[in-house]
């Protein structure tokens, strides 16, 4: 699958990627998983939760990847910042 800059989920649901959410909240995960399976029409994405400022959960969320996913393709990162350092 080729995949140009610029690509956002609902592009990848469209050309048939299966799209895991990795996220700490689980209830925005939800809705967002919701709000992508209606505009793609399709059931192909999954939520996993992972805190990515604790070691523990991110091996945890490494290790259920490598046991319920035979593959990854392509890791699109998009953590954004909760505290803004003012100079």
């Amino acid at each position: 699958m080729d995949v140009e800059p610029g690509t956002n989920d609902i592009d990848l649901m469209f050309s048939g990627a299966r799209v895991i959410l990795a996220c700490r909240n689980v209830m925005r995960a939800e809705r967002a998983a919701t709000d992508i399976m209606k505009k793609s029409n399709t059931q192909n994405v999954a939520v996993k939760i992972v805190d990515l400022a604790s070691l523990e959960s991110i091996r945890k969320f490494a290790d259920d990847i490598n046991k319920t996913e035979p593959r990854v393709d392509i890791l699109i990162n998009n953590a954004g910042l909760s505290h803004i350092l003012q100079l």
